[in-house]
């Protein structure tokens, strides 16, 4: 937990192996003072101390990071109805029904995430009507699992003016055949479901997010990359900052459409100047989500001469903007997917880098990415930051969506790898917030269903470390503070039950993690 009083107290750390960083080095004494390493190994230990403390386990090792995530909004509410691993609508709607039993949650919106139409007979939907039945008089909205996409009722498109002469840009507002309200919602049509709810209480953000930075902590992480955020969030970070109640490590990637966004951009980037928070990144989306096809790609989708995906920030606007956000001295980070939004990606940040060699710019998915895009992403120092849990949970499903050889471009890992930095995240709720499984991910490329998936692209072990950790840190401009245990460091320490180094690809799976307090 971060503090604001000044420690003085210095720290002993003794453990047989204390690794210093993903490479591999390691040391037996750390000592800490103010919550930074001042001396390793016998330097540490020819100097006095305050305590001497010798934790258990295999290891100790610098806490990790995950570089894309949300702690707070994408409806993460209290009274959120769990829809994940549902095998049928039916299942969706027999969940719902056990939830209509409860009282209201504050927001008056019944609000769920998790459905997966992949899980589900080909065609298979939840109809408006079927939410109507079971909900007439309630607003209600059924996330997608990757929140790109969202079923709702005719009450919530009644409340945020939605009718079947409603246009969007950049989304996708579902007809049947007779021109009637599906109640299917795709990318920016969300956003006019999301006006109509009513905007969490600093109480309700806050709980949302010490929960959540407990969950990260339990497994060793203490950096979270906040990978959406707008006014109201960034407000509560500052303020738990300056209480000194920060419960994890945080860098914010800023809402490029927040109502606010002129005054946030005004006010110039925030750092806190000791790793803990900064809001000094502004995130864009070029498309949206290959599982609700709305990903931009270069070619037609499989089965789908007329769809490419979705345009959700034009190309005209990032090169527009990028520019001046980065000479303001904000990094950009956009979500790109699709292997046509890569690109215009790619573009835009060559304009960026014309006047401006050392602004932070991030790649955040880079899931499905030509080789010529690739190739240019070291040139331009473009960090990539994926999710590798995601290859696991898409590849069983990704050939009925994609062309083969729109399929030989996804998750190439060890191809981003040559060309540039790559970094990990989760991309939680939508994904399985534990690091340990991306690692693992990273280097065994073992699918949901146990096959293993185009081995060629996997990353080794130092490398899969090293983007949680080390990478994750240069990625929101704190390598000179986080990411390992040299002098200078801060003192982020976790005692791990196994050896990263030298245990198996299952037992990195079950990895469990303590924070060392010092």
């Amino acid at each position: 937990m971060h503090a604001t009083q000044e420690h003085t107290k210095t720290t002993l750390i003794l453990h047989p192996k204390i690794y210093l960083d993903a490479s591999g080095e390691h040391t037996h004494a750390l000592l800490v003072r103010g919550g930074r390493v001042i001396a390793v190994g016998d330097d540490a230990m020819s100097q006095e101390c305050d305590e001497q403390v010798e934790p258990q386990g295999a290891c100790l090792f610098p806490a990790l990071a995950d570089a894309h995530i949300h702690v707070w909004d994408l409806g993460m509410r209290s009274g959120l109805v769990d829809l994940r691993g549902s095998a049928s609508p039916d299942e969706v709607l027999r969940r719902l029904k056990v939830a209509s039993a409860s009282p209201l949650p504050v927001s008056g919106w019944v609000q769920a995430h998790g459905w997966d139409n992949h899980l589900w007979e080909e065609n298979q939907t939840v109809t408006r009507a079927e939410l109507d039945a079971i909900f007439p008089d309630t607003p209600v909205c059924l996330y997608r699992i990757d929140h790109h996409a969202c079923l709702v009722n005719s009450e919530a498109l009644r409340r945020a003016n939605i009718t079947a002469e409603t246009v969007i840009e950049g989304g996708l507002i579902a007809r049947d055949a007779s021109g009637e309200l599906t109640g299917l919602l795709v990318d920016e049509a969300l956003e006019m479901i999301s006006e109509s709810i009513p905007v969490e209480t600093d109480e309700e953000l806050e709980e949302v997010f010490c929960e959540k930075a407990s969950m990260l902590r339990s497994f060793g992480i203490n950096c979270a990359h906040m990978a959406w955020t707008k006014r109201n969030g960034l407000n509560m970070a500052h303020r738990l900052y300056k209480e000194g109640k920060m419960p994890i490590r945080l860098f914010c990637m800023i809402d490029c459409d927040d109502p606010e966004i002129d005054d946030i951009i005004k006010e110039g980037p925030f750092d806190s100047g000791d790793a803990w928070y900064a809001a000094r990144c502004i995130k864009y989306f070029a498309d949206g989500a290959m599982g609700s096809r709305g990903a931009l790609l270069l070619e037609h989708y499989l089965k789908e001469d007329a769809n490419q995906g979705l345009t959700v920030v034009s190309s005209e606007r990032m090169m527009r903007e990028f520019p001046e956000v980065a000479s303001q001295g904000f990094a950009i980070a956009v979500h790109a997917i699709g292997d046509q939004a890569a690109r215009r990606v790619v573009d835009a940040y060559a304009s960026v880098r014309q006047d401006n060699p050392t602004a932070l710019l991030r790649l955040e998915h880079a899931q499905i990415m030509h080789d010529d895009d690739i190739a240019r992403l070291g040139s331009l120092d473009i960090i990539a930051s994926v999710q590798p849990i995601h290859m696991r949970s898409d590849s069983p499903w990704a050939h009925k969506v994609l062309n083969p050889h729109q399929i030989e471009r996804l998750y190439n890992w060890k191809s981003l790898l040559e060309s540039t930095l790559v970094v990990g995240g989760s991309d939680y709720p939508i994904d399985d917030p534990n690091p340990w499984h991306g690692i693992a991910s990273f280097e065994s490329r073992i699918t949901a269903t146990g096959d293993v998936w185009r081995p060629e692209q996997a990353i080794g072990r130092k490398d899969a470390l090293f983007a949680y950790t080390q990478g994750a840190a240069k990625a929101a401009g704190w390598d000179d503070l986080l990411g390992c245990l040299h002098v200078g460091f801060m003192a982020d320490v976790i005692a791990l039950d196994h050896d990263p180094f030298d245990c198996s690809v299952d037992e990195i799976w079950e990895m469990k993690a303590e924070f060392v307090e010092v």
